[in-house]
């Protein structure tokens, strides 16, 4: 059997590599436009901070690595056409040599781009990074210049904020009316943006009329107010790259190919992968398109397992789980946030507690912001956020995200079996204190 996979992203090379150790003598192949593997988008965040040497090391896996595996590697290498009946594909390698390429199963894993610049913006000299190539262009423009404009107040703009808080002057724009969107209710972006305007200028709810160039700055016109700077990042979410195919598979209202269960698409020999698709969140019965790295890779492995399989694993449903650390602060997020809840139609109630831990092996103090969120008819957990200045605390979010996909009531959380070791932690779990502090607020309602 060949399985063709066109697109060497995160989610690309999962598949590969599983396949691989699933069945050594499948013949995969992995072709790739670009000459990177799996580049990382927030290395340009790492090295800015001095955490990465070069843009480099934002490579998850090297050629080599995938040649050791017995993968078939096509680097610079475009796919200018799938014909679904033969089974072909047509390449177009960097010489401009075209070949044919015929597949038993195909995924598709051609990752996702910035959206269209909008008009508005084309007036200007605008910047984006989430390809190795334009990373590479948006560092040397970053050493030229000493104040920058992000546009984006997601997790992506506030990592590159924070990057560039010391050596730049950084303002943040967003439509939205706060920061992180549908991550964090009000009550813990209040804190999140007290960190912020310690270091950079936050304008939300503000939307760009237009933007102008000048000689060495360019002019960004909001609705009251005109700000000058001299250089613009388009850090807002990436939409998935389907040109190749719409032609002939099935995509869905929100612009993204559309899958079933086992990740088989309209064609049942062609799979989807990575941030072509949505995915099932949890709690709801609607898909949404989270372009998460987790994501990224979980498909490809489903996809791979259900190839060599014969469509036996289900992709599971997906809480949205994410960590960040930007301005002091470390954060998490998993599942329904309280404000987004009524959207679904889920009436929700939530709890907010704040700890200041320490042990005996580590007696500074540090602070933890704890928020669960659960229905109000069933007690069911549905989501948690988390803010700390210490990374040691961050991984409870994944037992709030295991505890939402398992449909754990507040009551179970309350009396969890977590262990206690003095030197570590303390009695009772946090996650705990907060669950056992719903139910009293319960009885007293």
């Amino acid at each position: 059997m060949r399985v063709v996979i066109i697109g060497a992203s995160h989610a690309g090379i999962s598949a590969a590599t599983q396949l691989k150790q699933l069945n050594p003598k499948i013949d995969v192949v992995l072709i790739e436009r670009t000459h990177s593997l799996a580049y990382l988008a927030s290395a340009l965040h790492l090295v800015l901070a001095d955490q990465l040497e070069t843009l480099k090391q934002g490579q998850r896996m090297t050629l080599d690595e995938l040649i050791r595996l017995n993968i078939h590697v096509m680097l610079d290498t475009n796919v200018t056409k799938i014909d679904p009946k033969q089974k072909t594909v047509t390449l177009n390698v960097i010489d401009e040599t075209a070949e044919t390429l015929s597949y038993d199963r195909l995924i598709l894993a051609m990752g996702s781009t910035q959206p269209q610049i909008p008009i508005e913006f084309q007036t200007g000299e605008i910047t984006t990074y989430k390809s190795f190539k334009a990373a590479t262009r948006a560092l040397e423009k970053f050493e030229q210049v000493d104040q920058v404009a992000i546009i984006g107040a997601g997790l992506i703009g506030l990592e590159l904020a924070d990057a560039l808080k010391n050596q730049k002057e950084v303002v943040l724009i967003d439509r939205m009316n706060d920061v992180l969107f549908r991550y964090f209710d009000s009550e813990l972006t209040h804190i999140i943006k007290e960190h912020l305007r310690q270091n950079v200028t936050i304008y939300l709810g503000e939307t760009i009329q237009k933007i102008v160039k000048h000689d060495k700055t360019q002019e960004i016109h909001l609705r009251e107010k005109q700000l000058m700077t001299q250089a613009i990042v388009y850090a807002v979410n990436p939409r998935p790259t389907i040109d190749l195919v719409t032609d002939f598979l099935e995509i869905t209202l929100d612009g993204t190919i559309k899958t079933d269960a086992f990740l088989r698409t309209s064609d049942e020999h062609i799979y989807a992968i990575g941030d072509l698709i949505s995915l099932p969140f949890k709690n709801t019965q609607e898909t949404s398109y989270i372009p998460l790295l987790s994501n990224a890779i979980t498909t490809g492995l489903v996809a791979a397992q259900n190839i060599v399989l014969g469509n036996q694993l289900i992709c599971p449903s997906v809480q949205r789980t994410v960590v960040s650390s930007f301005f002091g602060l470390h954060v998490a997020s998993t599942g329904i946030t309280q404000e987004e809840a009524p959207y679904y139609g889920i009436s929700s109630d939530s709890y907010t507690k704040t700890f200041h831990l320490h042990t005996h092996k580590q007696p500074k103090k540090a602070f933890v912001t704890l928020k669960l969120v659960y229905k109000t008819d069933t007690k069911q957990l549905i989501g948690g956020q988390l803010l700390t200045d210490s990374s040691r605390y961050v991984d409870w979010i994944d037992l709030i995200s295991l505890a939402i996909n398992q449909e754990t009531s507040i009551d179970t959380l309350a009396v969890m079996d977590f262990y206690f070791q003095p030197l570590f932690n303390e009695p009772i779990h946090p996650v705990s204190q907060v669950a056992l502090a719903i139910l009293a607020k319960n009885r007293d309602t």
